[in-house]
């Protein structure tokens, strides 16, 4: 696991999310290219968990490139997307002219009580440094009868493309290397830490799909590529390396991508878990 994750919660959530906020603006023009055709792979499923469907008004926080907003507006729903940083935003309007994107705070959403149908978040919830705060506002801004889901990675163990990336950096990097803590990045692949945050808040009919990601590429080094590049955690840990650390890692993770050659092209598991409960 990375330096980053603190799972005794003694980290300081505000340094955490400047951080976040501050990594995500550098990695917006890489996500779109690298990292968004997997996650993108579980809208479908994520979308059909917060039942979004023709008429739906729903919020899709941390949209990113918008995906999600993307196709619940194919759905025929009403979406507005949001993120924390004015880089993912306009990349967002840009690839969807025709949709709501505005900057936002997930922790102070500048909504009204009881304004949506649906909430979504693709990939957002690891990266908030008060989940819980999120889920309240999210609580807030639902109406009665109204479904919140959100997709997170599936744990290394149950995770070919994040047991090769984290059991890399666990084995060959430098886990010292001064990264602001931040909440465990898999908590809520567990089943029983989802629903702990929705029984916080009152949600109640918590649902659990698996969705089987892949990740795909005609060359194996792009695997690395990607994460030193296109997140967060991983990416502020690998750059923080040395030269000859990096370069380690680029060709043990490399050698482990080979691994999962499928005719002309690499194709390495990456699934998820899409988690969802209703507002009574």
């Amino acid at each position: 696991m990375d330096r980053t994750v603190a799972d005794d919660q003694s980290f300081d959530p505000d340094a955490f999310n400047a951080f976040e906020a501050s990594g995500w603006r550098k990695a917006a023009q890489y996500y779109h290219g690298d990292l968004g055709m997997v996650t993108s792979q579980s809208a479908s499923e994520l979308l059909d968990a917060a039942e979004v469907g023709a008429g739906s008004a729903v919020l899709d926080i941390a949209t990113g490139p918008g995906y999600l907003a993307a196709r619940a507006h194919a759905r025929g729903a009403d979406p507005v997307g949001i993120d924390i940083t004015p880089e993912q935003v306009e990349l967002a309007r840009r690839l969807n002219p025709k949709l709501s994107f505005a900057l936002g705070d997930a922790e102070q959403l500048d909504f009204p009580d009881d304004r949506f149908d649906a909430v979504v978040l693709g990939f957002g919830m690891l990266h908030f440094g008060r989940p819980e705060v999120v889920i309240a506002e999210i609580a807030r801004v639902l109406r009665r009868g109204g479904r919140v889901a959100f997709s997170v990675w599936k744990a290394p163990e149950d995770n070919p493309g994040m047991a090769i990336m984290y059991g890399s950096l666990a084995k060959h990097a430098d886990m010292t290397v001064p990264l602001p803590e931040g909440p465990s990045f898999f908590r809520f692949a567990d089943h029983d830490e989802c629903r702990r945050l929705f029984a916080q808040v009152g949600l109640v009919d918590p649902q659990f799909v698996d969705v089987p990601q892949v990740w795909r590429s005609d060359s194996p080094e792009q695997f690395y590529e990607t994460w030193s590049r296109a997140g967060v955690r991983s990416t502020a840990l690998i750059n923080a390396q040395t030269p000859d650390v990096q370069g380690t890692l680029r060709e043990v993770i490399t050698q482990a991508v080979v691994a999962y050659r499928e005719k002309d092209a690499y194709e390495v598991p990456m699934p998820a878990v899409v988690a969802s409960a209703r507002k009574p």
